[in-house]
C-alpha cells in the first residue's frame, strides 16, 4: 500500500469513519494486469463508499493546474466506472482489516457512494450528477484532500460528510477548494452552537472535554485499551456500538459530551439539578438525563453511590419512560464510561435506535429520491 493511502486510512479510521469498517480492497486481475477496485472502502449502516485518491503537483501555470485537476477527477471516475462494471458482472469486492475480512457482492448494500479525493494546484469540490445517474449509484462526488482531512480531524462521521456534500454541492455543483474549506468551518461553528458545546467551552476546551471525548471516541474506534466497560452488548449488527457511534453526527456527538460533562459535575451540586433539568430519584441518589438525538434515544444515569445492577434497572426504567416510542426494547447497547479518576464517577449510558434503518441509510434514501426526481 502506498504511504499516502496508509496516512489517509489511519486519519479517517482513527478520527472519523471508524476503523472496523474501513479496508484496502484486494486487487483483481484484468488479463495479466492487476487492478484496484478502490484505494479505500468503507462499509457500514446500509452504505458502502468507494474512495479514490489522486494527487498531482501544483504548478505556477493556472491553466495547467486546472487541466491537472480535471485529469485527476477523470482518473478517479474512470477507475470507479471500471470496477463497478466488474462488480455488477458478479465479481466480489474483497479485503480485510485488523477486525475482520470482507467479501461483498454488488447487491449487498442498499447505497453505493463514489468519493473521489484529489490533491492538486486548483482542486475543487464537485458533485457529479450525470455520472451518478449513469453509474446507477446514490452519490458520486469529488472532495479536495484538505476538506476530507479537516472533516476527519473534527471527528465528523459519514453523516456529516453526506451533509456537507448536500449543503455545499447539490445546488451549485462545484466549489473552489477555499470555499469548500470555508463551508466546513461554518458547519463546525453551527454544530458547536446547536449542541451547546460553545456555551460550556466558548474559547477553548478543557481537560474534562478531552477525557470524555476520548472515552466516547473509543466506541467509534474500538481498541481494547480504549474500550468502555460494556454491561450488555448484543450481537445484532444494528445495535453494535461502533455502528451506532459511526451513525451519529458531530452535533449529536458533541451533545453527548456536553450532557456527560453536566451529568458528571451535577452530582457535586444537588441544588443545581432542577435548573439543569435532571430528574433525581432521591431514594437512589441517581442523576438521570435523556437526549433525543437525530435517530437515537440516549439516556445517561450517574451514580455517586448506587451499584451497577441497581443503576442498570433504574436506567432502563428511565429510558423506557422517556423514549419517544414509549418503550424499552431488549437488544440495545448499555455501557459504562470507565471514568475512575478521583472526584469522578461512572455514568451509565443506554442507546435506543428509533428506527430499524440507520441515520446514514435514511439520509441517503432522501438524497436518492431528491436526485432522481430532479433528473426527471
Amino acid at each position: 500500500m502506498q504511504s499516502e493511502q496508509e496516512r489517509i486510512m489511519k486519519l479517517i479510521s482513527e478520527f472519523s469513519m471508524g476503523a472496523p469498517f474501513i479496508f484496502v480492497p484486494y486487487k483483481w486481475m484484468k488479463g495479466n494486469h492487476p487492478r484496484e477496485p478502490a484505494d479505500l472502502v468503507w462499509a457500514c449502516n446500509g452504505c458502502i463508499i468507494l474512495m479514490y485518491l489522486q494527487r498531482t503537483k501544483s504548478y505556477k501555470d493556472l491553466i495547467k493546474n486546472t487541466r491537472k485537476c480535471h485529469d485527476a477527477i477523470e482518473h478517479n471516475l474512470r477507475q470507479a466506472e471500471g470496477w463497478l462494471k466488474e462488480w455488477k458482472a458478479g465479481r466480489t469486492l474483497e479485503g480485510q482489516n485488523s477486525y475482520s475480512s470482507f467479501t461483498i457482492p454488488y447487491e449487498k448494500y442498499k447505497h453505493i457512494v463514489i468519493l473521489s479525493v484529489i490533491e492538486c494546484g486548483d482542486a475543487m469540490a464537485k458533485y457529479h450528477h450525470s455520472k451518478t445517474i449513469k453509474l446507477g449509484v446514490t452519490m458520486c462526488a469529488t472532495l479536495p484532500l484538505s476538506v476530507v482531512e479537516r472533516l476527519a480531524k473534527l471527528r465528523a462521521s459519514i453523516v456529516d460528510f453526506i451533509a456537507i456534500v448536500h449543503n455545499t454541492l447539490f445546488s451549485v455543483s462545484e466549489q473552489a477548494e477555499i470555499d469548500a474549506l470555508a463551508a466546513v468551518s461554518v458547519y463546525q461553528k453551527q454544530v458547536w452552537e446547536l449542541s451547546g458545546a460553545l456555551r460550556i467551552w466558548p474559547e477553548r476546551v478543557d481537560k474534562r472535554f478531552f477525557e470524555i471525548e476520548h472515552l466516547l471516541h473509543g466506541l467509534r474506534y474500538p481498541f481494547p485499551k480504549m474500550q468502555p466497560n460494556i454491561i450488555n452488548n448484543y450481537p445484532d449488527d444494528a445495535s453494535d456500538k461502533a455502528c451506532i457511534f459511526n451513525d451519529i453526527s458531530l452535533e449529536d456527538f458533541l451533545k453527548i459530551i456536553v450532557k456527560s460533562r453536566i451529568c458528571i459535575d451535577a452530582v457535586k451540586d444537588w441544588q443545581s439539578l432542577l435548573e439543569l433539568g435532571f430528574i433525581l430519584p432521591s431514594q437512589h441518589g441517581v442523576v438521570c438525563h435523556h437526549l433525543h438525538l437525530q435517530n437515537y434515544d440516549f439516556t445517561l444515569c450517574a451514580l455517586p453511590k448506587v451499584g451497577p445492577p441497581e443503576l442498570t434497572k433504574i436506567g432502563i426504567e428511565y429510558a423506557k419512560k422517556n423514549s419517544r416510542r414509549g418503550e424499552y426494547e431488549p437488544g440495545i447497547i448499555i455501557f459504562y464510561l470507565g471514568i475512575v479518576q478521583p472526584g469522578f464517577f461512572t455514568p451509565l449510558m443506554i442507546i435506543q435506535p428509533r428506527n430499524r434503518a440507520s441515520t446514514t441509510e435514511m439520509m441517503l434514501d432522501a438524497w436518492y429520491q431528491q436526485q432522481y426526481n430532479a433528473s426527471g
